[in-house]
This record gives structure tokens, C-alpha cells and sequence, in this order.
């Protein structure tokens, strides 16, 4: 398949419609939902197979790769150095809940942690730049004052060239809608949009074409349960779709003209293999995967689902299945 590029709004960068997003690179839980601590020894036994996702995901046009927690980061940047390809990647980063390392710290230090956080990541990339940063969920802890001392900061960065430009990431469409719509400081917005999350596309996705803001869209494939993949819900294989549930719900937010680019979560070369399978079908996307996929996933069928999945080997499925199952939402 020929990979095919859109314009990031106003960056002027020339994304591939299909990235990779930022829990691809672990199988143990995000500490920011779960008690848990990192295992330093899987993650270095494990890397040479993310080294050889991430050549393949390059020499399949992919250029796009959105990082959030900074075992995503070191990740990327191990696998970066070692195919000696960090200039053919469009590579986003972030600093998580800003807002609330500034609440918590005396504003003598806010400069200082917004600076660490983004020399950490660049250390991680082993390069001097991001390409993009994004201010992580601006509308958590929120207050006029954290806002415009972040973005003016972000502004300094931009004119040094640490970073190529400042977006932000959201799980409140219509707080960032008033934000651009107030200050036009953003040069992109990633935000999730999928078959069951469809609000941005009214809410978010019209004030960014008016001001040529950049669309990324996360969480493409987990729907409508946090971290759970839409594919456990396919309840009967035995009807022939041409799309994979994964597929058609890509295809599906790729059809939305505003999207630049997607970045669902890749946790193995076959996860990444039927992504960019996506693309070498020709027939038009029959939405009923994806209502089927909704409807069993909100039933009574789909509790009985995640019920086995909360017993699943993967960490990270059975505890967002158990986290599902006791109505924990992330938005």
C-alpha cells in the first residue's frame, strides 16, 4: 500500500494518516490508573521486539508517533537511534497534568518543572527538539494563570527551536474548542474520536478547521471501554466483513476530512500489520461491524465479556476490564 500524508493544519507538517499512539510500548499498567511500578528488566528484555515495530511501522510510511507516559518516549528513542531515524519521524511528547505540577509547587519552580519535563523526553529521544508538545488535558486543574504562563513558556521554546509547535491533548472537546476559540495558541489538537465518542466532530473539529489547527485523533479503537479494544466485542465472526472491527474503525474516523492523522496503539507486529492493512482495501466500510461491536459491547453479553477479560494474561486488558466493570471512566 502507498501510504498517504496530509497537512498538519498550520504546522505545515506533512503527517501520515496513520501514526502510532502512546501506550503502544508496554504491557505492564499506567501508573497514573494503577499501583504499579515500572520493571525495569522486562522493559530492556523486551525492547529489541519494539525496535523491530517501529522499522517496520518507518518502512511502512508511518512518520506520525504520539508518546504520553517516558517509558513511550525512551522506547521510541532507543528504537529511533538504533535504526538511525529520528529525522524521518514526526514525534510528539508531553508533560503529564501540568497544571497540577504547578498547583503543588511554589511558582519560583514552574519554570524549572516544565523545562525538566521536556529536556527528560528530548534526553529519552536522544535529539535536541520535539516536533510538537502537547499540553496535556489543560482542562484538568485549570486556571487562566498556569494556562498563560505554560503557553507563553511553550511560545519562548518555539522561537529557540526546542519545539516545532504546541498542541494540546484533551479529553473535553468543548473546553478546547473555547480555548482556540479565546486564543488561538494551538497549532494542533489530539483528541479521542471514534464510532462511540462522537461529540468533537461538532464540538472541536469545526473552530479547528477555522483556524488551521492540526486533528490527531487517539483512542481510534478503544471504544467504548477505556483500554479495551472494540475487536473483543465481535460477537459473530461467522458474518464476512471486509474490515476488521480495528479496520473499520479507522477507516471510519479517516473518512471525517478534518482528521489528519490516527494514532491507535500498536502492541505487536500483527496489531500493526492489520492497521496498515487498512488501506489495501478497496470496498466502501459497512458500518454494521461497528454497531454490532457497540451494541454487544453495551449489553448484558458484553458484561459477561469483560468479565473474561478481567482474567485476561495482559495486565493492562483485565485491569481496565475490572476497572470497566466497577463503571470507572476516564472521560
Amino acid at each position: 500500500m502507498n501510504m498517504r500524508y496530509h497537512v498538519l493544519g498550520r504546522t505545515g507538517l506533512h503527517v501520515s494518516e496513520l501514526g502510532i499512539g502512546g501506550h503502544e510500548y508496554r504491557r505492564w499498567l499506567n501508573p497514573n490508573h494503577f499501583n504499579i511500578e515500572r520493571d525495569d528488566k522486562e522493559f530492556y528484555n523486551t525492547q529489541e521486539e519494539r525496535n523491530t515495530l517501529i522499522k517496520k511501522a518507518l518502512d511502512a510510511g508511518i512518520n506520525y508517533f504520539d508518546t504520553t507516559l517516558k517509558e513511550e518516549v525512551e522506547s521510541l528513542g532507543l528504537a529511533l537511534k538504533k535504526w538511525d531515524k529520528r529525522k524521518d519521524a514526526i514525534v510528539a511528547i508531553m508533560a503529564i497534568f501540568p497544571f497540577k505540577k504547578l498547583k503543588d509547587s511554589p511558582k519560583s519552580r514552574w519554570r524549572d518543572i516544565i523545562l525538566d519535563e521536556i529536556e527528560a523526553r528530548l534526553k529519552l529521544l536522544y535529539t535536541d527538539y520535539a516536533d510538537i508538545f502537547n499540553v496535556h488535558m489543560p482542562e484538568d486543574n485549570y486556571t487562566r494563570e498556569y494556562f498563560t504562563f505554560v503557553i507563553e513558556l511553550l511560545n519562548e521554546l518555539k522561537g529557540m527551536g526546542k519545539i516545532r509547535a504546541i498542541g494540546a491533548s484533551t479529553h473535553e472537546p468543548a473546553f478546547l474548542a473555547e480555548l482556540i476559540r479565546k486564543y488561538d495558541c494551538f497549532d494542533t489538537v489530539m483528541v479521542g474520536y471514534n464510532y462511540f465518542m462522537k461529540d468533537a466532530k461538532d464540538i472541536l473539529f469545526p473552530i479547528c478547521k477555522a483556524h488551521n489547527v492540526g486533528v490527531v485523533v487517539m483512542k481510534p479503537i478503544s471504544w467504548p471501554y477505556y483500554g479495551i479494544p472494540i475487536s473483543y466485542f465481535q460477537e459473530n465472526r461467522n458474518i464476512q466483513y471486509n474490515y476488521t472491527p480495528a479496520q473499520a474503525s479507522i477507516k471510519w474516523i479517516l473518512d471525517t476530512q478534518e482528521v489528519s492523522t490516527v494514532v491507535p496503539s500498536v502492541n505487536s507486529i500483527q496489531e500493526l500489520e492489520e492497521n496498515i492493512n487498512t488501506f489495501s482495501i478497496k470496498e466502501p466500510l459497512d458500518e454494521n461491524i461497528l454497531v454490532e461491536c457497540l451494541k454487544t459491547a453495551l449489553s448484558e453479553k458484553g458484561k459477561e465479556i469483560l468479565k473474561r477479560l478481567a482474567q485476561h494474561p495482559y495486565k493492562d486488558i483485565s485491569g481496565y476490564a475490572k476497572k470497566a466493570l466497577d463503571g470507572w471512566k476516564v472521560i
